[in-house]
This record gives structure tokens, C-alpha cells and sequence, in this order.
């Protein structure tokens, strides 16, 4: 049983004379977050404080949000803005790996909204949005508001977009929309990432089931990693150039721990980055002439793609083996990519693929879900 409840804090307004009261429980029970570090949980029975954090210095707070069970009798004073009743029944979300998160948790009939439908690669969710089920809340590049308040949801799932559209926080509140920052693709770690299925879990007031599918994700993860932890680690790097610049992964990306929990060698893994960087082609030319596997060449759907965008891919070794792989095996046909939708929220299939692309002898029967090899 947890503990009764009690008020803990009373804080007068001096200059006023208005009175204020938060109401908390004596005892909360935090909730165990082993990878990620843009948030954190704490659940006091009848609610849930969740702290979105900056990945960058976990000791910032950019939001709160209070998540109350049920009606949340006692609670009528905490922030309004920030106070959001779970379990929540309908939803909006703005980026295609929180379609994956709802799809694990089974939650995916909840989504009502979303920007970019055309881009959902999901049949069943694609065809709601097809017979508009979920409405599109894009229009053009702007987030449609007065759609947003029609639909009405109980949260809108967002991110940091860099577009005043979408991240003006003070317009969503004045609509009275709750918008949920969400900030896994920050995240420095696949299992980082996936955790936040637990952000997710808590809104449909189910933290157990979500911890129990993180569980048995980091259990599938890790025992990949067991089979190539002894294993030869062959050179890989990333990427196409575009304008005459080649865009790769820092040393301290999620993309590069993938590569290295897949049993490889990412040939920058000593930058100390976390995220991606421009390097010209020269550098690629010099550094990488000699890797034997080359991953996500995008925007290249063969090698003759390649060579037109820049000709000097001749004469790297990737090239002349064939051996360039692409996470562009489910694309749905108006291009929407399953590996930004559902990957997120299962590393392990994507570190199965990698260990398929390296150490064929490992695991050469299994599945491969989100890579294949360019074959032409």
C-alpha cells in the first residue's frame, strides 16, 4: 500500500495574501531509468511527476508535466497547464517514432492526429488516416492550430522542431493543448532511446507493461552484443555527400554505439561529437578508402546513383565489393520509412541487421528488418 496522502507544502503569497497549495504525497516511488537521459519519473500513487530533461545536463529541467490518475480528487491545485489525466483516450503525435512507441505499447487506434499521415508506414495506421480517422494537422509547413484545438486531444505529442509553429510553447498553453516535448532522437544510446516507451506508458497509465517490454528489449539487445563481443571488427562509415560535403555521425552518436555494439569499428569513433557533422570528400576519400562496408548511402537506390552524385566513389573499397547497405528495406509507397517509425522503439532488431551486415557467420539466418544490400 503506498503511503496516505499528505499536504506537505503551503506557500503563502506575502504580497497578496493569496494562498497556493501543492498537494504530495509523503513517499514517491521513482520510477528506474537505467539509459535515458532526457527524463525522468516519479510516481506518487495518484500521480506522475515526469521531468522532460536537457540529454546534455540531465540537471536541467526544460518541462514538467503532472500526469493524475483518474479524476485526481486532492490534486485540483496542481498546475493547470502542466496537469494531464491519464489514462489519456485520445491523442496527436508530429513525428513517425512516436507512432512506433504507440504500436508497441498497442496503443496505436488512440492516435487522432498526426503531421505527415502520408508519410506513415504502418498499413493498419496509414489506412485510418487514408478513411480520416486521424486527421492530417499539417498544412504546408505549419502546424494547422485550429485543427489541433477541433480534434481536441488529451496530449499532443511534439518535439523541438526548430520551427516556431510547432515549438511555441505559450501559443499550445493559450490553446489550452497539452504538448508533450518528446526528445528520444537526442538520446546518445539505441537503448536511451527506446526507453522512452516508459514516457509513453505512463500516459496510458501503463508504467508496468512499459518496463516490462523495455526489459525484454535490453535483455534481446545485450545478448546480441554477447555473440560479437570476441569478434574481428571490421571498418564502417556512413553516409552520401550532398553539395560537395559528406554529413557523418559524431564519435559519440547513437548511430556510432550501434555500429560499435554490432561488432564493427566506425571509422571516427574517437570524435568526441554526439551528433552529425560535415567532413569534405577528400576526407572521405582518404579515410575510408580501405573500409570493406559502407552504411546508408541515402538518397542512392544503386551504384550508378552514386557515381552520378560524385564519381570519385570508384575508388573506394565498399564501392568496388559491393558491399553499401541502406535501412530503406520497408518504405511504403509514398516513401514513408518504417526505420524512422518503429526502429526506435526496437533497437534490437536493427543491431540484428548490423550483426547480419558484419558477422554474417553469427547470425546468417536470421531476418533482416530495416537493411538491405544495394544490389544493382
Amino acid at each position: 500500500m503506498r503511503a496516505t496522502l499528505l499536504i506537505l507544502c503551503i506557500f503563502l503569497a506575502a504580497c497578496s495574501g493569496n494562498k497556493t497549495t501543492e498537494v504530495y504525497p509523503d513517499v514517491a516511488e521513482p520510477v528506474t531509468i537505467a539509459y535515458a537521459k532526457g527524463f525522468r519519473m516519479s510516481d506518487y500513487g495518484g500521480f506522475i511527476i515526469l521531468s522532460i530533461l536537457d540529454v546534455q545536463d540531465s540537471t536541467k529541467e526544460l518541462h514538467r508535466y503532472y500526469l493524475v490518475r483518474g479524476e485526481g480528487a486532492g490534486y485540483a491545485r496542481l498546475p493547470e497547464a502542466q496537469t494531464i489525466h491519464i489514462p489519456v483516450k485520445k491523442v496527436a503525435a508530429l513525428s513517425t517514432t512516436h507512432i512506433g512507441f504507440l504500436m508497441k505499447l498497442g496503443e496505436e487506434n488512440s492516435l487522432g492526429g498526426f503531421g505527415g499521415t502520408k508519410y506513415i508506414y504502418a498499413d493498419a495506421v496509414r489506412k485510418r488516416a487514408e478513411q480520416g480517422e486521424i486527421q492530417e494537422l499539417n498544412s504546408g509547413d505549419q502546424l494547422n492550430t485550429e485543427l489541433l484545438v477541433a480534434l481536441h486531444p488529451d496530449v499532443l505529442f511534439s518535439y523541438s522542431t526548430g520551427n516556431d509553429a510547432y515549438d511555441d510553447q505559450d501559443k499550445l498553453s493559450a490553446l489550452r493543448v497539452h504538448n508533450v516535448i518528446i526528445s528520444e532522437f537526442m538520446e546518445t544510446d539505441p537503448l536511451g532511446q527506446a526507453e522512452w516507451i516508459k514516457v509513453f506508458a505512463a500516459f496510458y497509465d501503463k508504467l508496468d507493461d512499459g518496463e516490462k517490454i523495455f526489459d525484454s528489449i535490453v535483455h534481446a539487445y545485450t545478448d546480441l552484443q554477447h555473440t560479437v563481443a570476441n569478434s574481428k571488427r571490421p571498418l564502417v562509415f556512413t553516409g552520401l555527400p550532398f553539395k560537395g560535403e559528406w554529413t557523418i555521425p559524431g564519435g559519440k552518436s547513437f548511430a556510432a554505439q550501434f555500429l560499435s555494439d554490432a561488432g564493427a569499428q566506425y571509422i571516427w569513433d574517437a570524435d568526441k561529437r554526439t551528433f552529425n557533422y560535415p567532413v569534405s570528400i577528400e576526407t572521405i576519400l582518404h579515410d575510408a578508402v580501405d573500409a570493406p562496408f559502407w552504411l546508408n548511402a541515402d538518397g542512392a537506390q544503386s551504384y550508378a546513383d552514386i557515381l552520378d552524385i560524385e564519381p570519385r566513389c570508384v575508388h573506394l573499397k565498399a564501392f568496388t565489393t559491393k558491399q553499401v547497405y541502406n535501412n530503406d528495406a520497408r518504405v511504403g509507397p509514398a516513401g514513408g520509412n518504417d526505420y524512422w517509425e518503429s526502429a526506435v522503439a526496437n533497437p534490437q532488431d536493427v543491431l540484428s541487421d548490423l550483426i547480419h551486415i558484419f558477422h554474417p557467420e553469427v547470425c546468417a539466418d536470421s531476418i533482416m528488418h530495416y537493411y538491405k544490400r544495394m544490389d544493382k
